[in-house]
């Protein structure tokens, strides 16, 4: 789950830090948060590797950053955050925890759920981290729900996360 802005690329971040409207209702719903690692932070850094001075776009910026992720180290960093994830939400269901779900930011190349990044575009489909992750629930038959927000939607990511909360 990502709610904190700050983990974004400066351009794209739409708060100073959580979304607050969507924090309230996590809040109001007496759940626990898990707030996952953001693997382009993590790879690239918070510039995601930028060249400065470059005249450059969001679009492409996003574009180039799809194509890092998608390099081999890259891919090897998702892997083993995606085993920690595994390991985290095993521990939790062995002791009790029900797992609501995850939410994830779409139109992002890596954390997109319904929808990423590539091309320029955003067109739908999951970022490499978000298709990782469900490709090992699928591996180990573990059922969960994940919904994309866009934070700069904030009354859709509202509508988002009450209906992986209550449904």
């Amino acid at each position: 789950m990502y709610l904190k802005s700050n983990a974004k690329i400066d351009a794209c971040a739409y708060y100073p830090g959580i979304i607050r409207e969507v924090m309230k209702v996590f809040l109001e719903s007496d759940v626990g948060l898990v707030q996952l690692p953001c693997p382009e932070f993590l790879y690239l850094g918070l510039d995601r590797e930028a060249i400065h001075g470059e005249n450059t776009t969001i679009e492409s910026e996003d574009t180039r950053v799809a194509l890092r992720m998608n390099e081999e180290i890259a891919q090897e960093l998702c892997h083993q955050i995606v085993s920690n994830i595994i390991y985290q939400i095993d521990e939790y269901r062995k002791h009790g925890f029900q797992i609501v779900g995850l939410v994830g930011i779409n139109c992002s190349p890596t954390c997109g759920v319904e929808t990423t990044w590539s091309n320029d575009r955003e067109h739908l489909g999951q970022g490499v981290f978000i298709k990782m992750i469900n490709d090992e629930l699928v591996k180990r038959q573990i059922s969960m729900k994940m919904v994309g927000i866009k934070a700069k939607d904030s009354k859709q990511a509202v509508i988002a996360i009450k209906e992986i909360l209550y449904s």
